[in-house]
């Protein structure tokens, strides 16, 4: 049903007021919740920092990557993180740190949104990882005096084997060389690009050849032992990388649980961050939950905007059902749709399009029969998918639950519709055994006046 409501447009409102891609994830995978308790704390929570927000639009999120399988390995002994998973996972340990400190600083001013805080893990580990790893994720030769000295090693071998390589290239014949030839590498190894018909005379290891098998890539048997030489260097290097990747790791390896929740914090923060700039942009109030009937003030359906012409809507403690008639085009649906997607967001801790004033109970289940459901693979028509989706819905709704069905009846003979409508509109009124059923019905009758036994429009 949440679908039906257009409730993930609705979210993605929401989300693209976050700082990073897991803030808006978190948004857009909020569910409504049934505890009165929680709704209230989470919708206070967002108003709390969206009045902050009116005087300092400097409060922001810091966004963070997905850490996740990073942690994960940090979980198992031995192992070794990459050097890009600790890179970004120094912007993690960076972002925490940020967001702690405008936590703490918030606290007097919005004591709510300062519990969201945890300590970050000590700044001497986030220091340690960025002298050892570049932003991209290499491995600096600082990380080591041993890795300084084997890549020091290395450069020093690959300039003897290059200039020996180029020196056996000046000194061949014209004829021997191919065109603009020049020292370049194959399989890893440094080689020189020679006419084919010189094989005999340079000898040594072909790595590859041209397309046309005009031109070879020779190793010469000159340069075979510095080229040994310079795999051996690289060898060593490696070995260094993977001991620093290591130590490092271990480092990291203690602190796991206080960087998961660190982490958490960021990704909650910025979700609430994205709520709270809605909330601003949207001039939402935070509505009494589950304090009385339904009573809505000044609301707007999401996702039409400020412009937006608002609209009241008060249900008495004895009222469960409200029928909605007019012609085409009336903003009938719109209607509906916008009452149970305002009430979706705000169970989902957002601070939705209301006025002031507004109060919504809290709806344990929400039903929805909006639009056309026909269906050719299931050999269903118009009125008889409504059929379906009504049936389903007299089975299951109760005290409790939010039904919105828009032009009930409609597809089929309209005095037969009527009954239907007016059979539906009687059973479910019927179940409203607590203020907080709501019926909501749209429809353009057939006749003068709503059929038998239906309240008023």
């Amino acid at each position: 049903m949440l679908e039906t409501l257009e409730f993930p447009p609705a979210l993605a409102r929401v989300a693209a007021h976050a700082a990073g891609p897991l803030g808006a994830a978190r948004v857009t995978s909020r569910t409504p919740a049934s505890d009165p308790v929680a709704i209230r704390a989470a919708l206070a929570q967002v108003a709390e920092l969206a009045a902050l927000l009116l005087h300092d639009d400097g409060i922001r999120a810091e966004p963070v990557a997905d850490i996740s399988a990073t942690l994960e390995l940090l979980g198992v002994p031995g192992s070794a993180l990459e050097g890009l998973a600790l890179a970004d996972l120094t912007v993690a340990l960076a972002a925490a740190r940020v967001t702690a400190a405008d936590l703490k600083r918030l606290a007097e001013a919005a004591p709510r949104t300062a519990l969201l805080r945890v300590d970050p893990p000590p700044k001497e580990l986030e220091t340690r990882v960025q002298q050892a790893i570049a932003p991209d994720g290499t491995v600096l030769d600082g990380a080591s005096k041993q890795l300084a000295r084997a890549r020091a090693q290395v450069r020093e071998a690959r300039q003897r084997l290059v200039k020996k390589l180029e020196s056996l290239l000046v000194g061949l014949d014209p004829t021997e060389r191919a065109p603009d030839a020049a020292v370049t590498v194959r399989g890893g190894r440094y080689v020189i690009p020679i006419r084919s018909t010189a094989r005999s005379h340079v000898g040594g290891i072909v790595h590859d050849e041209s397309a046309t098998r005009a031109t070879l890539f020779v190793e010469p048997p000159e340069v075979i032992e510095l080229g040994n030489e310079l795999r051996a260097a690289e060898s060593a290097e490696q070995r260094e990388v993977l001991r620093v990747l290591r130590e490092l790791t271990d480092l990291l390896r203690p602190h796991r649980d206080a960087i998961a929740a660190a982490w958490e914090m960021c990704i909650a923060f910025d979700d609430l961050c994205a709520r709270a700039r809605y909330a601003v942009e949207a001039n939402g109030f935070v509505p009494a939950i589950g304090e009385g009937p339904l009573k809505i003030r000044a609301g707007r359906h999401p996702l039409l905007g400020t412009d937006a012409v608002p609209f009241d809507l008060d249900l008495a403690p004895d009222e469960f059902t409200v029928l909605v008639s007019g012609p085409n085009t009336g903003g009938k649906t719109v209607l509906i749709k916008a009452v149970g997607l305002l009430s979706l967001l705000a169970q989902s801790g957002v601070v939705p399009p209301f006025g002031p004033g507004s109060q919504l109970p809290v709806f344990t289940e929400v039903f929805a029969d909006i639009g056309d459901r026909q269906s050719i693979a299931a050999s269903l028509s118009t009125f008889s998918a409504h059929v379906a989706v009504l049936r389903t819905i007299l089975e299951r709704a109760g005290p409790g639950s939010l039904v919105l069905l828009d032009e009930i009846g409609s597809g089929t003979d309209p005095a037969e519709g009527a009954a239907l409508a007016a059979a539906a509109l009687k059973a479910l009124t019927h179940r409203g055994l607590a203020p907080n059923c709501c019926f909501c019905w749209s429809g353009r009758w057939p006749v003068h006046r709503p059929p038998s036994g239906c309240p008023p429009p």
